[in-house]
């Protein structure tokens, strides 16, 4: 609110008069309150008492309110800048008042025992003397105290002292004034919604400023806590349902001249009534979702106050007839509410239109993904009919989708956060606001207040550039997201996964992604379970994989450059079994080297043996003589029955076999594709008995466990090439 006051010559400060909502005598408070409702005996009462007595009631509040033009909560600020913070206190007594209506444009009056409420505003602020803050303290404690006894009115003597609470405040507040910061203002709020202030700087001072002349900044608090008192005041009794309550600046506190004795009670009520019309428009202009409800809000305020207080005035005193006036030019708000109403209307129909598109979109995307995620789990059945008739099956290949996905299946929480995010943001991107968004609103007001408040004082310093306090709002509003992005990232856990992209072919092609996993334990990268080389790893151990993993389940961390290498022990060292990896990135080669039981194993990719290392060559001395061109390749075999279908699969050098036992019965047939099995021969027979190759199909004579034999046709070539790993794949079926 911007209040201009000027000091008049007298020292007497006239009536302020404003607007009020009055809701009952129900306080809407928060922060540091104490708070007394007490109904007296209705005795002779000592402040602005009108006739009619009975049932009045009495109130004191203390209340202590802080400034919220910083970017902090006031409450924080006052710990740190005192003079942020003032201390309330409200003495006052309901007592009859006239309370105008209008009955067929006549203007009538009629009593009300509790028309008006009479009394003191105290606004005590803070010292930096240690002695007067001490003084100010018991002040205030002992307010607090004598409010709490009067709520608990045990006895009669509570009830009595209760009875005489306002003036007890009153006079224990012209004691205080001589000894510590204590400003007075009388007011009266009437059941119609006008408040006024008035005092003198006697009263306001609590001292003859005659003798002891008003100082600087005495005058400066005369100027500007009266608008502070009627905050204060509409907090207490008011709750806000048009607008932010911490922004209640919609209105201003009105001087009323007094110059003659004469009190001037017009001009604030038109500047009341145009004030009202003007916000109404402000939120009518406003693209917010809910600017067109804020707007009939204060429109029906605009209403209430043009068909009562907008036709009348009052005198000097609380208790002066009221006269009917035609100054203030009413306003025919029918045509505004029907043009809200229709702008209402069609942003109803504009949002409920984004609304309905905001829905497809989301299920198009979440229908495509499980499209996709469907045809990725029915490819290989596809995969293995189209083998039967030659027709080739496409090849996934490692790619930015399979790094998404990696992560995606490592970080579920940080996914379901990102998405969650990304929602509200699409939601508020739709709807242009945050207002449906639970929690939003308190953390966006507090976001632009504290942003607003930097760019302005950046602003001030560099001699009130607006586009450089604009651009700064901007930019702490920036630093902000991302600093909350980050704070988010760095609180949700998560699992590092290693890039399996084939994007940067090359020398070492999909292989250079393992140099990220130097330095980390496997257990901890995922090298044996989840990186590019855990296939072939697998099939390179064989049937010694289970040994190899138990080996390495305490092993060093992944080390080297190029050549790659990682080691374990068994026993923590104790005794000498041992395992190693080599990783050859430029070939794409692995070898593993095991030491069991005084025995060694060494299965390596085909070709060149790798280079080894220093620290292979010390810890396992003795496997390192093992430099053979040759490698020990286990064979990989596996089966995978499917009902009557039985798929073969797995990887053999040219002078292996893989074996397997499939239960037959007198009679039954057993058959496999020649297209599946080029290259292949198949053999079959009784277990512990002769196995003999057949064409294409086999019938058991007997029940009993028959033993599948499956190798190449042809043994031919270099060594080299036929210790070489091959695929094979076999379809069969049992009738």
């Amino acid at each position: 609110m911007t209040t201009k006051y000027s000091l008049p010559s007298s020292g007497i400060y006239p009536w302020l008069a404003a607007p009020y909502s009055f809701v009952g005598w129900v306080p809407n408070v928060s922060g540091h309150l104490s708070f007394g409702l007490i109904c007296p005996n209705g005795e002779s009462l000592a402040l602005n008492r009108q006739p009619g007595g009975s049932g009045e009631r009495a109130i004191v509040v203390h209340r202590r309110r802080s400034a919220e033009d910083f970017p902090l909560p006031g409450s924080w600020v006052g710990l740190v800048r005192r003079s942020a913070t003032l201390d309330y206190v409200v003495a006052a007594r309901t007592s009859a008042a006239q309370t105008p209506l209008f009955i067929a444009d006549k203007l009538e009056e009629r009593t009300e025992a509790n028309g008006v409420l009479t009394g003191v505003i105290l606004a005590i602020p803070r010292d930096t003397d240690s002695e007067t803050s001490e003084l100010r303290d018991a002040f205030l404690s002992n307010i607090d105290a004598a409010i709490g006894a009067a709520v608990a009115g045990k006895t009669e003597a509570d009830e009595e002292r209760a009875d005489g609470l306002p003036e007890w405040v009153r006079d224990q507040a012209v004691l205080a004034q001589r000894q510590i910061a204590c400003h007075r203002v009388n007011f009266a709020m009437f059941r119609t919604g006008e408040l006024r202030l008035w005092f003198d700087l006697d009263e306001f001072l609590g001292r003859d400023t005659a003798i002891v002349p008003a100082t600087d900044p005495e005058k400066l608090a005369a100027e500007y806590l009266p608008s502070q008192m009627y905050f204060c005041l509409k907090d207490l009794t008011h709750r806000h349902y048009h607008h932010d309550p911490q922004t209640d600046q919609l209105l201003d506190l009105h001087r009323v001249d007094t110059s003659g004795n004469v009190a001037e009670d017009v001009e604030w009520r038109i500047d009341t009534l145009r004030g009202l019309a003007k916000v109404v428009v402000e939120f009518r202009h406003s693209n917010v979702p809910t600017s067109n409800k804020k707007a009939l809000g204060v429109l029906a305020y605009a209403n209430a106050f043009q068909s009562l207080l907008a036709r009348i005035e009052r005198g000097n005193a609380v208790g002066d007839a009221m006269r009917p006036q035609s100054k203030v030019i009413l306003y025919d708000f029918a045509h505004v509410r029907s043009s809200i109403e229709a702008l209402d209307a069609l942003n109803e129909s504009r949002r409920g239109a984004l609304l309905q598109l905001f829905g497809i979109i989301v299920g198009v995307i979440l229908s495509a993904f499980a499209l996709w995620a469907g045809a990725v789990q029915i490819q290989p059945i596809l995969c293995d009919a189209m083998r039967a008739t030659t027709t080739p099956c496409p090849k996934i290949t490692p790619n930015t989708a399979v790094d998404l996905i990696n992560l995606v299946v490592a970080n579920p929480l940080g996914f379901v956060a990102l998405l969650t995010v990304l929602g509200f943001a699409a939601f508020i991107g739709f709807f242009k606001g945050v207002t449906s968004v639970p929690g939003a609103k308190p953390i966006r007001i507090w976001v632009s207040r504290f942003s607003s408040a930097l760019a302005t004082s950046l602003s001030q310093r560099l001699g009130g550039k607006d586009d450089i306090g604009f651009a700064a709002h901007l930019g702490i509003i920036g630093l902000l997201t991302v600093g909350a992005g980050a704070t988010a990232f760095w609180l949700i856990p998560k699992t590092e996964v290693p890039s399996v992209a084939d994007a940067n072919r090359g020398a070492s092609g999909p292989w250079s992604s393992l140099g990220k996993l130097v330095g980390k334990k496997p257990a901890d990268s995922g090298l044996f379970t989840s990186s590019v080389i855990a296939p072939t790893l697998r099939d390179l151990a064989g049937s010694d994989y289970d040994s190899f993993m138990a080996l390495m389940s305490d092993s060093t961390a992944l080390q080297g450059r190029g050549v790659l290498y990682v080691t374990g022990k068994a026993d923590g060292g104790t005794s000498r079994d041992a395992a190693y990896l080599l990783i050859d990135q430029a070939n794409q080669k692995l070898e593993i080297g095991l030491r069991r039981s005084g025995g060694q194993s060494v299965y390596r990719s085909p070709g060149a043996a790798i280079p080894k290392p220093a620290a292979i060559t010390q810890t396992f001395d003795g496997i390192s003589a093992d430099i053979s061109p040759l490698a020990v390749l286990a064979p990989a075999c596996r089966n995978t029955p499917n009902g009557r279908t039985v798929i073969f699969e797995g990887m053999l050098p040219a002078d292996d076999h893989c074996e397997y036992r499939i239960p037959l019965r007198a009679g039954q047939i057993f058959q496999y594709s020649a297209t599946s099995a080029r290259g292949l021969q198949v053999s079959i027979g009784v277990a512990g008995s002769q196995i003999q190759p057949i064409n294409l199909s086999y019938r058991a004579k007997v029940d009993g466990d028959y033993v599948v034999r499956v190798s190449w046709q042809t043994v031919g070539g270099t060594p080299s090439e036929r210790a070489q790993l091959r695929r094979f794949y076999v379809r069969s079926r049992i009738q």
